[in-house]
């Protein structure tokens, strides 16, 4: 019998799975949010190895002190290599490489979206196959408001 809990459906599963490396996941966008991540139980188990990478200051301070042993946290922006400008919006989920469009926001009737300052950030965009002794990925979990595709074709190796 499986139990409910989160913890020990992780620890069943990997000992179904006979998991012995730790599972390699980056996250890319890993700014702490109010819930906790899909993988909290198993990295809480200590079957991931988690990589994050969160680019605002404020978001990238709480998220390593938040880190425990199994998390490395980079203070990276991840993406299209070269120079960018980082959007760091008052709603964090929001913020992104790309600025969010006014008109996109009244369209959508989310106007609140964009009656605050959004702080801009220069920064340099970094290729995942770019970062030196970066482990191959099992899981890329991405929140990154449409840098998808230029993450993914920076990762190809990775």
């Amino acid at each position: 019998m499986v139990k409910t809990n989160a913890k020990s459906r992780a620890r069943w599963l990997a000992e179904q799975l006979e998991i012995a490396p730790q599972i390699q996941l980056a996250d890319i966008g890993a700014r702490m949010m109010k819930g906790d991540p899909f993988y909290s139980a198993l990295l809480d188990f200590g079957l991931v190895q988690m990589h994050g990478f969160e680019p605002e200051p404020i978001a990238f301070e709480a998220l390593k002190a938040a880190a425990g042993p199994n998390m490395t946290v980079y203070p990276t922006a991840v993406g299209k290599p070269g120079p960018a400008t980082f959007y760091a919006h008052h709603i964090g989920s929001l913020s992104s490489v790309f600025k969010i469009k006014a008109a996109a926001a009244y369209f959508l009737g989310k106007s609140f979206w964009v009656q605050r300052p959004i702080t801009e950030h220069d920064m340099t965009l970094v290729a995942l196959d770019e970062i030196a002794d970066f482990p191959d990925l099992d899981i890329l979990k991405m929140d990154t408001q449409g840098a998808e595709l230029d993450i993914l074709q920076g990762a190809r190796r990775t």
